[in-house]
């Protein structure tokens, strides 16, 4: 593969990961801001920059009134994500196996991808049950610990040993996560299941947690501090004050922001690509494709003769 190769496979899976972002949150955020909007004063020369207005007057009061139907809204918004979650799976596939083959054309990584999206479903699902899993143990631990101190220690180092558990708590469904995309690496670049990509991925994890962690660390730092960041300058833009431009440098920076984050998040999975080994029976030469059979079952078929013509395998009998 050369350089150019490379390049343009990077390029296509990051404009496939950021459409599909901003497409998705554009479906998500639509219906919410536009109910929210239906409680501020109509036809008002600033339009919903009142929302931003200091003091957040208009903004407490756009809650108040609209309480119940801003609910509903962001009700039916939580189901629309359950879907896109999972339709998210398809373009994460197309952009994982265009970082795997490069040299393949679009509709050609689609039929892969669309190979991949069912243990992609699969595992996204049994991840999002046991983070949710631990996330609601860890808050019941913690509720059941807070103020439990305060007679041994002094209040803020009570708040302290809570935290303390707390962030300890959230390391466990960080490896949950760390697990999860390389056993979607693993499904895309081996053409393995859910279960056995599950499996790769745990033994990577286990068997050199700092080859894993390392390449993580620094993406999801650096995706940190964009965010904060952009959400800085935001507030130095300041959309409650008049001017159209300020309002089309907000979207840029948002927009900017999500590319950055995608850019990222690519260069993570690009690392979890080369992280996971080859499925078992694989020869260690190559990985397996989607569309390949695994050798090991090539190995089981019978050989065939030379001679086009010949039913048995062996001339002299």
């Amino acid at each position: 593969m050369t350089s150019r190769s490379i390049a343009r496979a990077r390029a296509r899976a990051a404009l496939v990961l950021f459409f599909f972002r901003a497409a998705s949150g554009l479906v998500l955020a639509y219906p919410v801001a536009r109910t929210v909007g239906a409680f501020l004063p109509q036809a008002y020369p600033v339009s919903d920059a009142l929302l931003f207005a200091p003091g957040g007057v208009y903004a407490a009061e756009a809650l108040r009134l609209g309480g119940r139907a801003i609910q509903a809204s962001l009700e039916g918004s939580a189901l629309v994500f359950v879907l896109v979650a999972v339709a998210a799976s398809f373009p994460f596939a197309i952009a994982l196996s265009a970082l795997v083959r490069p040299d393949e054309s679009l509709p050609s990584l689609a039929k892969r991808g669309a190979r991949a999206t069912p243990s992609l479903v699969a595992l996204g699902g049994a991840v999002a049950l046991g983070q949710a899993i631990l996330l609601a143990a860890i808050a019941g631990l913690v509720n059941g610990l807070a103020g439990s101190f305060d007679s041994v220690m002094d209040e803020r180092r009570s708040d302290l040993f809570v935290g303390t558990v707390a962030l300890l708590g959230l390391l466990p469904v960080l490896g949950l996560g760390l697990v999860h995309d390389l056993a979607r690496a693993a499904v895309v670049r081996h053409g393995v299941r859910s279960v056995r990509a599950t499996r790769l991925a745990f033994a990577k994890l286990m068997s050199a947690p700092s080859a894993v962690v390392a390449p993580w660390l620094l993406p999801a730092f650096a995706s940190v501090v964009l965010v904060l960041v952009a959400g800085w300058l935001a507030g130095v833009l300041d959309v409650a004050r008049p001017g159209a431009a300020r309002v089309l440098a907000v979207l840029a920076l948002h927009q900017g922001t999500v590319v950055g984050l995608v850019l990222l998040r690519l260069f993570w999975l690009e690392r979890a690509l080369s992280l996971v080994d080859p499925p078992e029976g694989s020869g260690g030469e190559r990985s397996t494709t989607l569309s390949e059979p695994p050798r090991a079952l090539l190995a089981d078929r019978p050989a065939r003769s030379a001679a086009p013509d010949d039913p048995t395998p062996d001339p002299a009998s």
